[in-house]
Parts: C-alpha cells; sequence; structure tokens
C-alpha cells in the first residue's frame, strides 16, 4: 500500500476564534461544554423516539396477537359450521336417495303389474 505524506494544514486566527481552539491546537472548556450540551440533546431526542417506537411496536405486537385469536376463533367457527352443513348435506343425500329407491321400486312393480297392459298398446301401434 502506497504512503500517502499530507501536509500539516494551517489553521488562522479566524478559524481558531471561531472553533474556540486555543494556539496549542487545545479545544478550550467553553466548547466542550457546547459540544456535550449538542450531544445530550441528540441522546435525549435518540432515546425518546426509541420510547415511542418502542410503545408502538408493543401496540402492534399486542393488535397482531388479538387478531390472531380472533381468526383463529373465526377459523374453527367456520370448520364447525361446515362441518354441520356437510351432516345436513349427507341427511339430506340419503334421505333423496331413499325416496329415489322407493320410487323405482315403485315404477318396476307398476311395470311388472302392467305388463300385458303396455304390450297391448304396443301392439295396436
Amino acid at each position: 500500500m502506497k504512503v500517502i505524506k499530507k501536509s500539516k494544514t494551517k489553521v488562522t486566527e479566524k478559524l481558531r476564534k471561531a472553533y474556540g481552539v486555543c494556539e496549542h491546537d487545545n479545544i478550550s472548556y467553553k466548547e466542550l461544554e457546547k459540544g456535550q450540551k449538542l450531544l445530550f440533546i441528540a441522546h435525549r431526542r435518540v432515546c425518546r423516539d426509541n420510547d415511542r417506537k418502542g410503545k408502538i411496536l408493543l401496540l402492534l405486537t399486542r393488535e397482531k396477537t388479538q387478531w390472531a385469536k380472533a381468526y383463529a376463533k373465526r377459523l374453527n367457527d367456520l370448520k364447525a359450521s361446515y362441518q354441520e352443513s356437510i351432516a345436513k348435506w349427507e341427511i339430506a343425500l340419503n334421505e333423496v336417495t331413499a325416496e329415489r329407491n322407493q320410487a323405482y321400486d315403485y315404477n318396476t312393480e307398476l311395470l311388472e303389474k302392467n305388463k300385458d297392459c303396455i304390450k297391448k298398446k304396443e301392439d295396436k301401434k
């Protein structure tokens, strides 16, 4: 890796006074206090922001669990109602099948009894 030599930057008196730096390139206590106050204010803002976001996250997780419980209850209710409706449909299907079988049996009996009448009618045509 190539070593880059940098020349020392010259600090003017105007810059020294603006940032509160003495001739020995040390920052004054007054400027340190200003920086500390600014850092404290920024830290307080970040803490408040984290508290707000934590409360929001807590509310969201509570709502999510409540929603999940409500959804699970609704799903169980739907399953139960589907099972009830399936049972009703099966009963209705069995009843209709029994009626159809009775009608078929009755129809076959009538055809057997009236076989000769039907045959006479067909012969007339």
